[in-house]
């Protein structure tokens, strides 16, 4: 078709994309012709190919409001559920209108009236979709209300708690009720979308009232638990007795679903309560890290003197598990049955505490040497010839056990 121009637009006719021609709004040969398909209203530019050129590039500004309009108004074309051809029919006149307003020169008008149209559709499928949400609020409401006077007939609760239930049961009828109304009040100013997101209006009208029907019967067992005592309407407040009655726990239940954030916000102030009644406080894992490290920064940490640390430390090196002793002299012993028994060891003496080495802070040098010759020297002498009385085991004045282990400060 490559000579097709706007000559060829006739009634039951195809065009260039392959489709049949349904109407025609328009037709000025060979300047331009509008007509209208089962998809869309189209366009035929005119014939001469520089005049379609600029036709084309002043139009360009009218595409993307017609593929909005087309999007919006594509479901109803058709027949079968939820389509409306009288709608399409409509809309697809006013497009043609503006289509051609453009086409003769007025392209800034044209994007207007394309603009007023595609917001009018917009309004129409906001209109459809609150009546759609209102639809399934009902079914909503019906159904729960049966649940509830099915539950609180059957005989299904113990001795004793049919009272209860029935309060309970009647609160989340109030509640349903309650939170009914609350959609109905507010539907004009409540943010619906358009029917093409039916399934996510529809889901918010159903958790709405959900909502509502579960608020009541939850007020209700705080009142009769009494950790709710009485609710205030301005200057009147409301008080349940005790066995709270069919009317009053209707009341408080259509309160609750009425007031979506009305039970919320009684266990949030309940949960604070609790915790200034205890003293328990935030449980706020941060919060006690903080208070942890905080703590930990006023205690200074504990510090050895450098003297100390280096003789401990020289002590510990200079006494080996087996081998000589400090003194180079004799063994160490080999088994625990050479050691005195800790009840059997005697009290050091005078002349024994005084011949104990005082270790002098130095150098590691110093400290390994042992002092010297005196270190290095052998220990040949007889038992006592130091003075001292020889011990348990035959060692001049040294405790075995004290000659085994490093010296005890």
């Amino acid at each position: 078709m490559a000579d097709w121009g706007v000559e060829n637009v006739k009634l039951g006719s195809t065009d260039r994309s392959g489709y049949e021609i349904k109407c025609i709004f328009a037709l000025n040969p060979p300047e331009y012709a509008v007509y209208g398909t089962d998809v869309r209203v189209a366009l035929q530019y005119a014939d001469d190919r520089d005049a379609a050129r600029q036709q084309r590039t002043a139009m360009a500004a009218c595409n993307p409001l017609r593929g909005q309009i087309n999007g919006l108004i594509d479901g109803w074309r058709g027949v079968g559920r939820g389509s409306r051809p009288h709608r399409v029919i409509d809309y697809d006149r006013r497009v043609a209108d503006a289509l051609v307003v453009g086409l003769e020169g007025s392209v800034a008008n044209a994007v207007d009236l394309l603009a007023e149209i595609r917001n009018d559709i917009v309004s129409e499928r906001r209109s459809l979709a609150q009546s759609d949400y209102l639809l399934t609020a009902v079914i909503t409401v019906l159904v729960l209300l049966v649940i509830a006077a099915a539950v609180r007939a059957l005989p299904i609760f113990p001795d004793g708690a049919e009272a209860v239930a029935s309060a309970a049961m009647t609160g989340s009828a109030g509640g349903t009720l309650g939170a009914f109304f609350s959609i109905a009040v507010g539907l004009r100013g409540r943010t619906v979308l358009v029917d093409l997101q039916k399934w996510d209006n529809r889901r918010d009208a159903i958790l709405r009232v959900v909502v509502g029907t579960i608020g009541g019967a939850i007020l209700i067992c705080l009142f009769l638990t009494g950790l709710v005592s009485a609710l205030k309407i301005e200057s009147a407040t409301l008080t349940a007795p005790a066995g709270v009655g069919t009317l009053t726990a209707l009341v408080i239940g259509f309160l609750a679903g009425f007031s979506e954030r009305a039970v919320p916000d009684i266990l949030s102030k309940a949960s604070l309560a609790t915790d200034a009644a205890t003293g328990e406080g935030s449980t706020d894992v941060a919060t006690d890290h903080a208070r942890a490290v905080a703590s930990s920064a006023d205690t200074p940490p504990a510090v050895t003197p450098p003297a100390a640390a280096s003789a401990d430390a020289a002590a510990a090196d200079s006494v080996p598990a087996n081998g000589p002793d400090a003194s180079g002299g004799g063994t160490l012993p080999q088994a625990e049955e050479d050691l005195p028994q800790a009840d059997e060891e005697a009290p050091p003496t005078d002349d024994q505490q005084a011949m104990e080495p005082d270790v002098v802070p130095g150098s590691e040098e110093d400290l390994s040497a042992g002092g010297g010759d005196e270190a290095a020297a052998p220990s040949e002498e007889p038992a006592g010839a130091s003075g001292l009385p020889a011990g348990p085991s035959g060692e001049d004045g040294l405790d075995p056990e004290l000659s085994g282990r490093a010296p005890q400060r």
